[in-house]
């Protein structure tokens, strides 16, 4: 099933950044990535939140490529491990689309958070297989997480709190 949807996916990313509306401007900005965001996770019938943590958590930009000391590297916004080409080349998934394309990075990433949660069964199972299979990657990957979390949450109480007072 997740093999129809990461099709379904590809389609909706492709057709994200091809829309006149995106048209000349790199896909990069804040409300481009919210659009991003927002198609992958109802996509994936996921909550938005575990995505936008690991793209903070990650801090890949469009065309940012980061060498590991395993000698796998990671790629764009989501940081994507070179591992999964392999897995998303039968889908015709390229490494510049995955690098260059910012909707096309995020429902990869999305895709593969699904299916470490299917398979984990929990968010934080999940959010750890996400970034590795080693048990001390993930502990320490699950602390930036924490703090991701509570720095979102202490924007939005700061958001709220300046709508309601202005």
């Amino acid at each position: 099933m997740l093999h129809k949807i990461l099709s379904a996916g590809v389609l909706a990313a492709l057709f994200t950044v091809t829309t006149p509306a995106h048209a000349g401007r790199l896909l990069s900005d804040p409300q481009d990535r919210a659009e991003c965001v927002t198609q992958a996770a109802r996509t994936f019938g996921i909550p938005e939140l575990p995505i936008w943590v690991i793209l903070d958590v990650e801090g890949g930009t469009v065309g940012k490529v980061s060498w590991n000391s395993n000698k796998t590297y990671d790629i764009g916004p989501m940081q994507v491990n070179s591992i999964w080409l392999k897995h998303i080349a039968p889908y015709g998934i390229s490494e510049s689309q995955l690098r260059d394309n910012l909707c096309m990075n995020i429902y990869v990433g999305t895709w593969i958070f699904t299916k470490e949660l299917q398979r984990h069964k929990t968010l934080p199972k999940a959010l750890a297989y996400y970034h590795s299979p080693t048990p001390k990657h993930q502990h320490r990957y699950l602390g930036l997480i924490q703090k991701a979390i509570e720095s979102r949450v202490t924007r939005l109480k700061r958001e709220r709190a300046t709508a309601s007072n202005g």
